[in-house]
């Protein structure tokens, strides 16, 4: 067990995923006006995003082997920032502004995803603890995002400045990536049959429960991350600004989780913690949706971030329970599930919307938390079978 892995780089490429990752719920609203699309249409661009996501996954697996660390995360970073700067300087149409997003997704996945293949092969049996940490600092990046946006939106700078703005910020982390203690995963290399033979074996069951939580949780997160301010702005009238308000106090609540849940690990077994967790996001979702009053929708947007904030590094954790750097393989694949959620759920919101109101739509988000309360207990037994 390596417990002097050095976490500020990934901490740093973690936070720089996050403000990527959010930026596009605060902008959708300017995004659609300006490009004069329809609200069905924007779940293209969070589908274009994520599945530039999905890309890296399999990059980071089948391609990337013998590539460091160091040169992994420098790659995501500039493929996260040549995006930023494409989807500002040169989409016109909402077609090009996808496939710029997609290139983001791309670098983005790199940055988020890397880290947690770092720790989980390296820091063993129980990567919890330093996950979350990773994970809180990615949170981090989603707060600060959506106020700095909604400020940028109130001086008059548009969604394209903003988009070049964070491009700036992306390839600022080059240099400092160049300088930091990057530690390579041992044995790791491109993945072939026998590898994916050898991780099935061990335990597919858990591998399954695994790959089935992140899909339902992640994908519920991302419908409040794509599509909150835009709910807030039709609903309630709110500003841009405080549209993007609400998205940073789901996010609030998400960083004062999974920084305070460093403690409550070692007095609390993860799946009850699990379990309660995904039934009050549940919970906070339905408030959220239904609320007749925007003051108590946004005080729930808070109380659900909170709920959320435990779940994803409680689930992914589990992935340290496989040998070897096959671990960091089984994390990655339980982002390709997260992104194949972040894809789908966010995606059917934009019809829902239309077809059965804006509030009915965003009251989906409770169906996958508690599919994953549900999960809870067969995790746990997987994990110690």
């Amino acid at each position: 067990m390596n417990t002097r892995l050095p976490l500020w780089p990934l901490c740093l490429a973690t936070t720089a995923a996050g403000m990527a990752m959010i930026s596009l719920g605060p902008l959708l609203d300017a995004i659609l006006r300006d490009l004069g699309a329809a609200r069905a249409l924007g779940g293209v661009l969070s589908l274009a995003f994520f599945g530039g996501m999905c890309l890296a996954i399999a990059a980071v697996n089948f391609i990337l082997g013998a590539f460091s660390s160091r040169a992994t995360l420098m790659l995501g970073a500039t493929l996260q920032g040549l995006g930023m700067v494409l989807a500002g300087g040169l989409a016109g149409r909402l077609g090009a502004l996808a496939w710029s997003l997609a290139v983001i997704g791309f670098g983005y996945g790199l940055l988020t995803i890397y880290p947690g293949m770092i720790v989980t092969s390296l820091i063993k049996p129980a990567a919890e603890r330093p996950l979350s940490i990773i994970n809180g600092f990615f949170a981090v990046g989603v707060l600060a995002t959506p106020l700095a946006i909604g400020q940028a939106l109130a001086f008059g700078i548009s969604w394209r400045g903003v988009f070049l703005g964070e491009g700036i910020i992306s390839f600022g982390l080059l240099p400092l990536l160049l300088k930091a203690p990057l530690p390579d995963m041992p044995g790791r290399q491109n993945i072939r049959f026998r590898q994916i033979a050898e991780i099935w074996r061990h335990n597919p069951r858990l591998l399954i429960l695994i790959l089935l939580a992140l899909w339902l949780y992640v994908g519920a997160e991302n419908i409040f991350n794509v599509w909150l301010a835009k709910f807030q702005i039709d609903t309630f009238a709110s500003s841009a600004s405080r549209a993007g308000l609400t998205v940073s106090l789901f996010w609030l609540g998400l960083t004062i989780g999974r920084f305070g849940m460093v403690r409550l690990l070692a007095r609390v077994p993860p799946h009850r913690i699990v379990f309660a967790a995904a039934c009050f996001m549940a919970g906070g979702v339905a408030v959220v949706a239904l609320a007749p009053w925007r003051l108590v929708s946004e005080a729930a947007c808070l109380a659900t971030g909170l709920a959320a904030s435990v779940i994803f590094p409680l689930v992914a954790g589990y992935a340290g329970r496989f040998p070897r750097w096959y671990a960091g393989v089984v994390f990655s694949l339980g982002y390709l599930a997260a992104s194949g959620g972040s894809m789908l759920f966010p995606y059917l919101v934009g019809p829902a919307a239309d077809w059965c109101g804006f509030r009915l739509a965003m009251l989906l988000a409770a169906a996958p938390s508690i599919a994953v309360a549900l999960l809870a207990v067969p995790l746990r037994r997987s994990a110690d079978a």
